[in-house]
Parts: C-alpha cells; sequence; structure tokens
C-alpha cells in the first residue's frame, strides 16, 4: 500500500465508499454480526445523528480514495449516558497493517475528549485480534466478553467489550 495516507474530517458524501468497505466484511468476515449489506443511503441515516450531534467523525484516504473510516455515537440514548460514547471503526483490507487504523482512532479519541467525553467503548467479534490488539494499544481495558452472541459463516462468534476512561478535563 503507498503511504500517501491523508486523514480528514469525514462528510456525509463519503457514505458510499463508507457502505462498499462495510459491505466486504458483510460478505467476506465475522467482524461484522449482520448479513445485511447497507445501501449509501442506509448509511446516511447511520452518519446523519453522527454528523448532527457532532460527534468525531473521520476518513483516511490514500492516494484519494477512502480507505478506512472511524466515528463516535452515543452508546445509549438515555441522557445518563451522554458522556459514554461508541466508537466504530472500518478499514480496507488492504489498508490494515498500515498504521490507517491507528491514524483513524488517535484523531477520534482526541475529538472525543475535546467534545467532553468521558468514557469510550467498543465491541469488537472476540478473534478479531488485530482490532483487539490496536485497542489495547491505545489504552482500552479489555471489560469482558460476551461468548456465542453472534452466528455468522456457520460457527458462533463473541463480543469482547473495550473501554478507555478518559482523563478529566481542566
Amino acid at each position: 500500500m503507498n503511504s500517501n495516507i491523508t486523514i480528514r474530517k469525514g462528510r456525509i458524501e463519503d457514505t458510499a465508499a463508507m457502505s462498499h468497505i462495510f459491505n466486504h466484511y458483510i460478505r467476506t468476515s465475522n467482524v461484522i454480526f449482520s448479513e445485511r449489506e447497507r445501501t449509501p443511503l442506509d448509511m446516511y441515516r447511520l452518519l446523519a445523528p453522527v454528523v448532527q450531534g457532532g460527534y468525531p467523525f473521520y476518513v483516511a484516504e490514500v492516494d484519494g480514495t477512502v480507505a478506512g473510516y472511524c466515528f463516535a455515537h452515543a452508546w445509549l440514548p438515555d441522557p445518563v449516558y451522554a458522556y459514554c460514547w461508541e466508537l466504530t471503526e472500518y478499514l480496507l483490507p488492504e489498508a490494515a497493517g498500515h498504521g490507517v487504523g491507528s491514524g483513524l482512532l488517535r484523531h477520534v479519541i482526541d475529538d472525543c475528549f475535546k467534545g467532553g467525553a468521558h468514557s469510550l467503548v467498543a465491541f469488537v467479534t472476540a478473534d478479531n485480534l488485530p482490532c483487539c490488539r490496536m485497542l489495547t494499544r491505545f489504552g482500552f481495558n479489555h471489560i469482558g466478553t460476551l461468548p456465542e452472541t453472534g452466528f455468522k459463516h456457520g460457527r458462533w462468534h463473541g463480543d469482547a467489550i473495550y473501554q478507555l476512561i478518559l482523563p478529566a478535563r481542566e
């Protein structure tokens, strides 16, 4: 992969590229516990509250092509959870292992801190070891695993739960 990586603020217009990345994992892996592909309109509906809510949202481009995305969003809708945000990140397969995911995650975590989040959570397929290692490198703690929560490609998979408590703001 070329090292010409640019990380920029995401835009609602990125939904077509994002659905392409997302749908690759729907078809080929257990990373996403779903079998329903998403259209750009589906992605638009998912991202509209992220953009309207001012949550961090970044994409990585490699030579002008969207190679990955990462965003934060409300974990649960009840106001008591207002400061706990969930992270979502996906990359083109060829972008993995080249610093794209780490770059995106770094930007989103920084903006989560600046935006007032207190706790960040990430749910990862338990056997997605590269993602689990990346979260650990960024200070996330493995809180636990919900075993056998998703059945895909002929077998059960669990959800690993990771959490990062952000430092208190001064």
